[in-house]
């Protein structure tokens, strides 16, 4: 009897222990299985191996080269993956090249809504750097917004019976495009109640269409030129539901004129908008003279970027989604109006980048 006992006693023990080991093991599949986990830890390996081969004074290249499937794979993966039909991301012509004493890496250029990005890549196309950075750089732009975001945050914006809103932007710089984007609901909540413009960032130095400078070329000088039109010749209402429009199914082809002289003019003619007027004012004296007077503005309130957002004289700081947006605008009321109490996207994906 006293080894029968014994015998279920080892049994039971046995038992236990398969138990407690299967329940480890679970646990163990269950945290490295997280997603999030797992993302974090290749975004850290990523980021040191981007310091390693990137942060150098000078890339030499070398002769060997990539497939064309990788650089087919790349493409579609930051089309696809990375920018999600937010943007698109184009090749540029003859710049695939292969980065000298360091065997497995290639680079490349790609554009994306007018502006031009150096990525660099592994033969094999398993590892991705979206773009070199220049550390120096960074650091020198980090610390001259802080500087700035700290004198003008201490600046409180005045009330009024009326506030003014004024939103400077460049039409293809894509910080200014999700600003506008993001404005657009609140435009729609407090059109009644609040002066709202859009103003343009250039430097017009002549009488003609060439002698503008914009920071993304002639095309966006155009662009800009056609938007101002519309808003003088159409009013805000008919600009905001082009410019939205326009953000959403043209900014991908800022770099093909052809394409890009399709686009708008399709979005124009959706919106009832008379494009013959609209080139007519853009490429003539009305055009430049309306673009001259934003200008004016630009050196009054001493703009320095695309977007920057001037509220009844002065500089909002602030985050840019569409509530706090609002918010800001509805704080300079002398009595807020019950539109204010409308909840907004808040959307934390929101950038506070610029260009300058």
């Amino acid at each position: 009897m006293e080894e029968k006992e014994d015998i279920n006693e080892n049994k039971k023990e046995e038992k236990k222990l398969q138990e407690t080991t299967k329940k480890t093991k679970s646990n163990k599949k269950g945290f490295f299985s997280k997603p999030t986990f797992i993302w974090q830890v290749l975004t850290g390996i990523f980021f040191i191996l981007a310091m390693v081969f990137l942060f150098v004074p000078q890339i030499k290249i070398g002769s060997s080269m990539p497939s064309q499937k990788v650089i087919d794979d790349v493409m579609s993966f930051i089309n696809k993956d990375l920018l999600q039909g937010q943007a698109e991301a184009t090749l540029v012509k003859d710049s695939v090249k292969k980065v000298e004493n360091e065997e497995n890496l290639f680079q490349f250029d790609i554009e994306v809504q007018g502006q031009k990005f150096t990525s660099v890549a592994t033969l094999d196309g398993k590892y991705l750097f979206p773009t070199v950075l220049n550390i120096d750089e960074i650091k020198k732009q980090q610390s001259n917004s802080s500087s700035s975001s700290n004198s003008q945050a201490q600046k409180e914006i005045p009330k009024s019976e009326r506030p003014e809103v004024m939103l400077f932007v460049m039409s293809f710089c894509p910080y200014g495009i999700q600003a506008e984007n993001n404005m657009k609901s609140v435009y729609d909540l407090l059109k009644d109640k609040v002066d709202f413009s859009v103003k343009f960032i250039t430097t017009v130095n002549g009488e003609n269409l060439e002698s503008i400078d914009s920071l993304h070329g002639i095309e966006e000088a155009k662009e800009d030129l056609r938007q101002i039109c519309i808003i003088d010749k159409y009013g805000n209402d008919i600009f905001w539901n082009y410019v939205v429009e326009f953000n959403k199914n043209c900014t991908a082809n800022t770099s093909d004129s052809s394409a890009l002289d399709k686009c708008w003019k399709q979005v124009a003619d959706k919106l009832g908008i008379k494009t013959s007027v609209i080139e007519k004012c853009a490429y003539g004296d009305d055009g430049l003279n309306l673009l001259k007077e934003d200008e004016k503005l630009v050196e009054k309130y001493q703009v320095a970027g695309s977007p920057t957002l001037i509220i009844n004289g002065q500089e909002y700081q602030g985050e840019r989604d569409s509530e706090s947006y609002k918010e800001a605008i509805c704080s300079t009321f002398n009595k807020e109006p019950s539109e204010c109490q409308t909840k907004l996207s808040s959307d934390s994906t929101s950038s506070n980048g610029g260009c300058q």
